[in-house]
């Protein structure tokens, strides 16, 4: 298994269940709260997969570039979070404007 497939699988599992056990714990999940939360598991997994992958030379590619391990991780996780959080956003008519100040 590629370390790219590794690490997409464990970012997909670490969203799935965000979005399946911990944002449904919340009695009133805000555009505030998921934000934090997301926040929060990558802060976790940037370490763990630095753990695994800073100075081992180990090149990343997302189809058409070559990337460090780090920039893998943030762009993938974007774009695989992107789609969840718009379909929770609507499903529980969270308002994803900003705030009004």
């Amino acid at each position: 298994m590629t370390p790219e497939v590794r690490i997409l699988l464990v970012q997909v599992s670490s969203i799935v269940f965000a979005y399946t056990t911990i944002f449904p714990w919340f009695k009133a999940v805000t555009l505030r709260a998921m934000t934090r939360i997301n926040i929060a598991f990558l802060a976790v997994l940037l370490p763990l997969f630095g753990i695994a992958y800073a100075g081992k030379g180990i090149g990343f590619s997302m189809l058409l570039f070559d990337m460090p391990w780090w920039l893998f991780v943030l762009i993938s996780g974007m774009l695989i979070d992107t789609p969840f959080f718009i379909w929770y956003c609507r499903k529980h008519n969270i308002d994803m404007a900003p705030p009004k100040e």
